[in-house]
């Protein structure tokens, strides 16, 4: 869907709205992404000289349904939600992990649950539940939730992110091989 200001005689987009969309990503070791057949596209976007007389600088967009497939040097990994973007910038996302067995580096991580809220107010929340085994250690139902507060988001000069309070908590039903 496309939504366009109603007071203007010539189209402007302000909001573009993709209902169900798949999305197939791949991340590399070093934690670059790649979106496939939709890279080329991204690329040509950020040649393009001046600004469109047709888009707003405030476009949002919004992904509603998304289903991310994401290829990792891990394994693979689904995640699921609804995301909203202004100015390139998350504004809102909830997101849930799919089940998924990952191992990197010796460590496996049987991900049984996972979930991540993020409000424009700059409120987050997330819950991770998992299995981890390797290199000597085996954790078996390991559950941490992180909320935190004042997240901010800024692409100027480039990325950064911060964060004003945060609240960590976990448990695990087993724990073997973890020295303090």
């Amino acid at each position: 869907e496309l939504r366009f200001d109603p007071l203007r005689w010539v189209p402007f987009v302000t909001e573009v709205r993709l209902i169900h969309p798949v999305l197939r990503a791949r991340v590399t070791a070093e934690g670059k992404v790649t979106l496939g057949s939709l890279q080329a596209w991204l690329a040509s976007l950020r040649q393009a000289q001046g600004k469109s007389s047709f888009v707003s600088d405030d476009l949002v967009v919004s992904l509603t349904g998304l289903r991310a497939l994401l290829a990792t040097p891990a394994g693979a990994a689904e995640v699921d939600g609804d995301v909203r973007l202004v100015k390139n910038l998350p504004a809102s996302a909830d997101l849930t992990v799919q089940p998924a067995s990952l191992t990197w580096n010796g460590l496996t991580t049987r991900v049984k649950a996972g979930r991540l809220s993020y409000q424009s107010s700059g409120k987050v929340s997330a819950h991770v539940a998992v299995d981890a085994q390797g290199n000597g250690f085996d954790i078996r139902g390991l559950e941490a939730d992180l909320k935190a507060d004042g997240l901010r988001w800024s692409s100027e000069p480039k990325l950064s992110v911060s964060l004003s309070s945060k609240d960590l908590v976990w448990s695990a039903e087993a724990a073997n091989g973890i020295r303090g």
